[in-house]
């Protein structure tokens, strides 16, 4: 078989393999740990294998087709050079970030039509939590070309963690829905931050769920509390 025929043979099997892996994502169903975590490491996987070939590739090309080799050779040099770009660009933009920007842990900031309290400053993003109670990762890179404020937000809005065991009547994307919907139904709530409701653990037969309520009175966040854990109680 022809060199260039087997590097164009495993170049379509790298190319449908993890293409279907990304589809079959979609359609199965399976534990959200193990989904976010096939998500982290298939591109690195991914470029690995493609690295993997043209290396290959370029060994069995260099004798009986150097042109081909040559070739494979600046493609390697620039993917390298793509993907070091896309490692670094952020971890450079987090040290100016981080010396020229006068903000502190717990302040809260506003860009491109984002607010969101400061939680933590890492390696290559900005931690926020929004108004919403989600936690989002910035990239440092976005944040250079913006217009970055300090905001004061009038209401000084208290949280509460509580642990549920919630039996496994509903899907928990539909659970999900119908707890934000239960918490946000309720007078104490408050209107500007939205509930927070991560799945911790998933059993046999419940889910075991923590849930960020908010409100303007330490005193709701208890009533809140109650009432959860009445209507949800395993």
């Amino acid at each position: 078989m022809s060199p260039v025929f087997q590097f164009l043979l495993f170049a379509g099997l790298i190319f449908i393999v993890f293409r279907l892996v990304k589809f079959l994502l979609t359609v199965i169903d399976i534990k959200i740990e193990k989904r976010k975590w096939i998500n982290r490491y298939l591109p690195l996987s991914e470029f690995v294998a493609w690295v993997v070939l043209i290396i290959h590739g370029i060994s069995k090309f260099y004798i009986r087709f150097p042109l081909y080799s040559y070739a494979l050779f600046v493609l390697l040099i620039v993917l390298t050079l793509i993907v070091s770009w896309f490692m670094f660009k952020d971890l450079i933009a987090g040290i100016i970030f981080k010396s020229n920007r006068n903000f502190t842990v717990n302040e809260t900031i506003s860009f491109n039509d984002l607010t969101g309290k400061i939680i933590r400053f890492e390696s290559r993003t900005l931690v926020l939590e929004t108004f919403s109670g989600k936690n989002i990762h910035v990239p440092y890179s976005g944040l250079l070309g913006s217009v970055v404020s300090k905001s004061n937000p009038a209401e000084k809005i208290m949280s509460k963690k509580i642990l549920l065991d919630v039996p496994k009547d509903h899907s928990f994307s539909k659970l999900f829905v119908l707890i934000r919907e239960d918490i946000m139904n309720l007078p104490w709530a408050s209107v500007k931050k939205y509930p927070q409701i991560n799945l911790i653990e998933e059993r046999s037969d419940s889910y075991h769920l923590e849930v960020i309520i908010f409100s303007i009175e330490e005193e709701y966040l208890y009533k809140m509390e109650q009432y959860l854990k009445g209507k949800y109680k395993h």
